[in-house]
């Protein structure tokens, strides 16, 4: 009878035009830890507004979803570890509630933490802030901001990236979306100020937005019949100091959005010069461009091509060297892929170098030894010197893409997978010889093969390395890509403390952790949410080992 008289109930309360009392009815997962993704399923939700938010154990959460029957949020970072209520108030009322345990994040070897971004992948290289923030903007135009612990901090809807997040000396976050670029407050993400290219219309950046080294932010837009700034600079406050269509006018077939990059115009000076690259199919001569900080074209050349295929290279990437050599990685029909060094007084053709199979060609990378690293022919890493010659080359016949080699020029990191249709992984390779140091198997979920899909960026100390993901051919009902936080140094199996060598103090951790279930940390060994026999067998088994 009870039943009965509430579905009379709803059925007057929409006739009569009332909004109804959201109900749960499920969750995505039981437990999750803190600045975990959560799906909440049901009725009633309405649409997103203001008055409508969702609450675990009373704090309030960050929402990217939001439909009548289905909610995005994530487990507030400050929630203490234990069983919470899940909670949605409308302008209608609060809902029921349903229970989920929070727990703490959980290192699983060489992956220090994952984060879960709501979006089908994350294409730019992510942003680290100068306290160690990391920043990702993924495809669905959400800007997210997380500590190097991995805890969400904020999340700003921007809208679709249309080029890589870069992060100023006091945090500020710039982004761009169409021809716009928005400055976050690092503390909340909310806007501090918005520039819009509207110079006849314009169209949409295609490089930048890049905080240089004297803290002012850099960008390129579109130019086409007449329209856009060009090459243009911002003060931090949102000001322009200067902007140059180019010559010939900056224009880039089907681009993307890549880094603006700096070097010194010549050896020993200081950084004074920005470089764009651009394929301008159609319109002109493919050409790489330097920009003098302070304003103005220094001088644009020929680049040599640069139709890339969308595997490797989807838009061209500079490199600067550290004695401010530019180097660039292109394609023609007449000379096939190349490795290009530029003189950056004149933009003169220092040295080009083609490697011995081409099929296709990932962008450079620059060591601060002047060493040059990059991809090519799907599986080959090669190192050129800086006078164009071979240091080495490696291929164990994998895919291999966007290496990256960190600040202390120790290591490189690269994508890859054992071959196409198949989970990605990301491995690390000494700078020395190519030797392979160590590799993450990224695994396959929700009903598609994850792979590496950003360029990797490594933290100031070289030690971690971050970059985003997609899952290839996924669950389209429920999409979702992740941001990486991966050890690159010396680690071995049952290092719970993480000092390089399994000994007396990892044992002690987890005999006094023993029988922990809730929230364990480094002390499940591995990861399965309980510190057991198991655990324990695995610290016995590696006991001595990197001693």
């Amino acid at each position: 009878m009870r039943s009965w008289w509430i579905g009379i109930g709803a059925v007057l309360s929409m006739w009569l035009g009332f909004a109804q009392v959201p109900q749960i009815s499920s969750l995505s997962a039981s437990s999750l830890p803190r600045s975990g993704r959560l799906r909440i399923l049901g009725a009633n939700f309405g649409a997103a507004s203001a008055s409508s938010y969702v609450t675990i154990g009373g704090v309030r959460c960050w929402t990217t979803r939001w439909s009548d029957t289905a909610i995005t949020a994530y487990v507030p970072e400050s929630l203490p570890i234990g069983t919470h209520p899940v909670q949605v108030v409308t302008s209608a009322g609060a809902s029921n509630t349903v229970l989920l345990q929070v727990t703490a994040r959980v290192r699983q070897g060489r992956v220090l933490w994952r984060f879960q971004a709501d979006a089908d992948y994350i294409y730019h290289r992510p942003a680290v802030g100068p306290d160690g923030t990391l920043v990702v903007h993924d495809s669905r135009g959400y800007v997210y901001a997380l500590s190097p612990e991995g805890g969400l901090k904020w999340i700003h809807l921007a809208g679709v990236p249309y080029g890589p997040p870069s992060i100023g000396a006091d945090g500020t976050v710039y982004v761009g979306t169409g021809a716009t670029v928005k400055a976050l407050n690092p503390t909340n993400g909310s806007l501090r100020w918005q520039f819009t290219d509207t110079v006849g219309g314009g169209l949409w950046i295609i490089a930048g937005p890049t905080v240089g080294p004297d803290g002012n932010i850099y960008v390129a837009t579109e130019t086409a019949s007449g329209v856009g700034l060009g090459v243009f600079s911002l003060t931090p406050a949102g000001q322009l100091r200067w902007s140059h269509r180019g010559n010939p006018p900056v224009f880039d077939h089907g681009s993307v959005g890549v880094e603006i990059v700096f070097g010194p115009s010549r050896a020993g000076r200081p950084i004074d010069q920005l470089y764009v690259a651009f394929d301008e199919r159609g319109t002109g001569v493919s050409s790489l461009y330097a920009f003098r900080m302070s304003g103005g074209q220094q001088w644009a050349v020929p680049s040599g091509g640069q139709s890339q295929s969308v595997f490797m290279q989807r838009q061209c990437q500079p490199a600067v060297g550290p004695d401010g050599t530019v180097y660039i990685t292109t394609f023609s029909s007449s000379a096939g892929h190349q490795l290009n060094a530029f003189n950056p007084e004149n933009g003169a053709v220092r040295w080009r170098y083609t490697p011995p199979v081409g099929n296709d060609v990932s962008a450079p990378d620059v060591g601060s030894d002047g060493v040059i690293y990059f991809a090519h022919g799907l599986s080959y890493l090669s190192a050129v010197n800086p006078n164009g010659t071979l240091r080495w080359s490696v291929s164990d016949g994998s895919i291999l893409q966007y290496p990256i080699v960190s600040p202390n020029n120790q290591l490189i990191v690269t994508g890859g997978q054992p071959q196409l249709g198949t989970p990605g992984f990301v491995r690390g390779y000494s700078t020395q010889n190519g030797q392979l140091l160590w590799q993450v198997d990224l695994g396959s979920e929700n009903g598609g093969n994850q792979v590496l899909y950003s360029r990797p960026r490594f933290s100031r100390d070289s030690s971690v390395v971050y970059f985003g993901t997609t899952l290839l051919g996924q669950s389209s009902t429920d999409p979702y890509c992740y941001l990486y936080a991966v050890y690159t140094g010396n680690w071995v199996e049952g290092d719970v403390d993480g000092n390089g060598c399994v000994d007396d103090a990892d044992l002690l951790q987890v005999l006094f952790a023993f029988g922990c279930s809730t929230g364990c940390g480094s002390e499940d060994v591995n990861g399965d949410g309980t510190v057991d026999d198991a655990d324990l067998l695995m610290v016995l088994f590696n006991f001595g080992s990197g001693c």
